[in-house]
């Protein structure tokens, strides 16, 4: 006889009530983890991971957690040389496109510009 025990997590976070998260945070978690939060405003967090109840908290903790930090990211402003690394290739993308633009024009001005046969 085989005894099977239910070691399985379901846990609920509610986001919207997190008093500690800032606004941006919370837009973000319902924005990215819509999938997972019901009508309630709850973020359902499932776990079987482990064999034990204890693990699949931890588990389902550190999944929330993960959420939120996903959430709070901000990356780091871009360096100097990025930064001249960005502008060089705007500048590169205008000029091609002034080119462009200058080469349809002419096309355009030559198919205008057609003597009569008159």
């Amino acid at each position: 006889m085989l005894i099977k025990v239910n070691t399985k997590v379901d846990m609920r976070f509610n986001v919207e009530k997190a008093h500690w998260l800032g606004e941006r945070i919370k837009e973000r978690i319902l924005q990215t983890e819509k999938n997972r939060i019901n009508k309630d405003g709850e973020l359902v967090m499932s776990s079987t991971k482990t064999r034990t109840q204890k693990g699949n908290i931890e588990d389902a903790l550190q999944k929330i957690q993960a959420i939120i930090d996903a959430a709070s990211y901000v990356p780091p402003p871009p360096s100097e040389e990025q930064k001249k690394k960005i502008e060089k290739i705007a500048a590169a993308a205008e000029r091609n496109r002034m080119q462009n633009k200058k080469v349809l024009s002419q096309k355009k001005e030559s198919r205008r510009n057609k003597p009569s046969w008159d």
